[in-house]
């Protein structure tokens, strides 16, 4: 998200709401803003849409007078910072997904509950497929751009990064945001980066087609500690007031048997061309890609790097021995090189 975007953040919390109405096709525009108990609103790189909850303890009946089945908008506007633009505008309403956690407090004559919302561009996914051809060799940004345009035909903007090599690909009769994904796994940026890390993501901006290795590259806007407040720190050098992490959460950590199995660090592909009757091996070398690739915590600490080697003198990040083959072995049908052949 560009600065300008979020001028004077300073906590999550941050923000000035300045609307929240329920479009109800039956009750017209409900302002939800008197109810209101709790807005979440998330933005992920590893989702395709934004998408939210917002948290409404009911005394007057809303849910009743506004008939709550599933065809509403949301309609949401707030500050992010102080003093600056709103970073989801009227223009965009969300569609109303869901209601769950309904309860029901009788002594108090109220009720809460949590309606649930998302961009209408994701319904529509849900809702259609793609079949469609490229014949010609197409870039697989341009593939992207023409999605966005011309079968989901989003009013949303976009910012699509410029991948290399081209293809002719056929959908096979996909949806919409599942197709999209699956060109990322097969995209590679022309800049940046010699991997295929491509993410297809939507913040208040718009859509995203980016490489992590591009993201990585961005100026950082804040950084945060995870210490307790108001205590100075040398080796940070923060400030008494430093901007912290409420909760640190781990999800994942390393497995390095799974990497294995996955072929995280070496593999290899196999390839069959039936109608030429020809094969071709590409082997994938970890330590390659890693040595050309950008990094985001790059450590230059030489014990750091240190690491055990195997009774082939081998490391993780090594190619195999020449007496045996990549661990993970993948076997594709192709017909890559079908049209370099004058007899076909």
């Amino acid at each position: 998200m560009s600065t300008s975007a979020v001028p004077n953040l300073q906590q999550a919390t941050d923000y000035g709401l300045s609307k929240l109405n329920l479009l109800s096709p039956t009750n017209g525009t409900v302002n939800l803003k008197p109810y209101l108990v709790e807005l979440n609103y998330y933005e992920d790189i590893y989702n395709n849409t934004i998408s939210g909850k917002i948290v409404i303890s009911d005394a007057v009946g809303v849910i009743l007078m506004s008939s709550l089945k599933g065809s509403e908008l949301i309609e949401l506007e707030f500050v992010k910072g102080t003093g600056g633009n709103s970073i989801s505008t009227g223009n965009k309403v969300f569609n109303i997904f869901s209601v769950s956690e309904r309860q029901f407090d009788i002594s108090h004559n109220y009720e809460t509950y949590v309606i649930n919302f998302c961009t209408e561009d994701l319904m529509l996914s849900e809702q259609y497929r793609i079949s469609k051809s490229y014949p010609k060799p197409m870039l697989i940004s341009d593939m992207v751009v023409d999605i966005l345009d011309n079968i989901l035909q989003t009013g949303t903007s976009y910012d699509v990064e410029q991948t290399t090599r081209t293809y002719n690909f056929v959908l096979p009769n996909k949806k919409i945001f599942e197709t999209i994904n699956w060109l990322a796994s097969y995209a590679i940026p022309s800049k940046n980066s010699s991997g295929a890390d491509m993410l297809f993501f939507e913040n208040a901006n718009g859509y995203h087609f980016k490489s992590l290795q591009t993201l990585y590259n961005q100026t950082p806007l804040f950084t945060y500690f995870y210490n307790p407040k108001n205590i100075l720190n040398d080796a940070n050098k923060t400030n008494l007031q430093p901007d912290n992490i409420y909760r640190l959460e781990v999800l994942n950590n390393f497995d390095t048997f799974d990497a294995i199995m996955k072929g995280t660090f070496s593999s290899r592909l196999i390839t069959f061309d039936p109608l030429r009757r020809k094969r071709d091996v590409k082997d994938f070398d970890y330590k390659k890609y890693s040595s050309s690739a950008k990094v985001l915590n790059k450590s230059n600490d030489p014990i750091y790097n240190l690491t055990y080697r195997n009774r082939f003198g081998k490391t993780l990040n090594d190619a195999p021995p020449p007496i045996l083959d990549a661990g993970a072995l993948r076997l594709m049908i192709t017909n890559t090189g079908t049209q370099q052949e004058k007899y076909v």
